[in-house]
C-alpha cells in the first residue's frame, strides 16, 4: 500500500506504507485522464528504484475529490525495480494521494463526530486467489480531545474478519496514528489512520489496514471516512 501527501515527509506506519508531501505531477507522480495515478515515488528500502509504475494493468476503485484520490492497481504488470511484477485480477496495490490536514484539539469549539464511509478500495488477499471483497465500518472522532474509535468489517472470499473496536487518541505532535499486530493481538493485522483534506471542523480520515483472515492469508485496503455528523 502506498500513501502520498504534499513534502516528502515519510509517515511511519505498521503497514510498511511510504508517505510523501509536495510531490509534483510529472516525472515522479503521474495522473491519468481517469484521475487514477499510474506512477509514484518509491521509498521502500528493499527496492532499488526511485519510482513504482503501472505498466499495462488496470487501475480500479478510483475515487476522490480535490482533497484525496484512492485507487488499486490490479490485473497486469507493474515495475517496482528493474523487473516487471505480475498482478492478477485478485491482487491489489492500494494507494492514497492526499492533502495533509493538521488537526489540533479544540476544547472550546470541538465536537464529537460520527464519520461515514465515503469511499474505499476493495480489500484484496495475500494469496491472490480470492476475488476482491468488501469493507464497511464505523468511526467516531472527538475534535475536543482528538480521541477516536473505529471498527472495520472485512469480507474476502469465504472469509470475514473484524478489526476493533479500538479506541485511541491522535498524538498531538504528529499527523498520523498507527498500531501494530501486538497492540491488536492479531498476527499480521495493522492499521494506520490519517486526517486529510482542508476542513478541520468536519475532517476526513484515511484509514489503511492489513488484516489477518482465516484462510486467504491477510487482506489490505484503504477506506475514507468523512466526519460530518454531530453526536449529541
Amino acid at each position: 500500500m502506498v500513501w502520498f501527501d504534499k513534502s516528502f515527509t515519510p509517515i511511519r506506519s505498521s503497514l510498511a506504507v511510504a508517505a510523501f508531501e509536495g510531490v509534483p505531477l510529472g516525472a515522479m507522480l503521474v495522473r491519468e485522464e481517469s484521475g487514477a495515478f499510474s506512477k509514484m515515488p518509491n521509498k521502500y528500502a528493499f527496492l532499488n528504484t526511485d519510482v513504482i509504475r503501472m505498466h499495462n494493468g488496470t487501475i480500479d476503485d478510483i475515487s476522490g475529490n480535490g482533497e484525496y484520490a484512492i485507487g488499486r492497481w490490479t490485473n497486469g504488470l507493474y515495475y517496482a525495480n528493474t523487473s516487471p511484477q505480475t498482478l492478477t485480477s485478485a491482487d491489489g496495490i492500494h494507494y492514497v494521494v492526499y492533502q495533509k490536514l493538521l488537526l489540533a484539539a479544540d476544547a472550546t469549539n470541538g465536537r464529537k463526530l460520527q464519520c461515514r464511509l465515503q469511499n474505499s478500495t476493495k480489500p484484496t488477499s495475500s494469496n491472490g486467489v480470492a476475488a476482491p471483497g468488501t469493507v464497511s465500518g464505523t468511526v467516531t472522532l472527538d475534535t475536543r480531545t482528538l480521541a477516536f474509535s473505529f471498527t472495520l468489517n472485512l469480507a474476502v472470499g469465504a472469509d470475514s474478519a473484524t478489526i476493533g473496536p479500538m479506541t485511541a487518541t491522535l498524538p498531538a505532535s504528529t499527523t498520523w496514528w498507527s498500531l501494530n499486530s501486538t497492540m491488536l493481538g492479531s498476527d499480521k493485522t495493522s492499521v494506520a489512520l490519517l486526517p486529510i483534506g482542508t476542513d478541520s471542523e468536519s475532517p476526513t480520515l484515511a484509514l489503511g489496514y492489513t488484516a489477518q483472515m482465516p484462510t486467504v492469508g491477510y487482506a489490505n485496503g484503504v477506506a475514507i471516512f468523512k466526519c460530518d455528523q454531530v453526536v449529541l
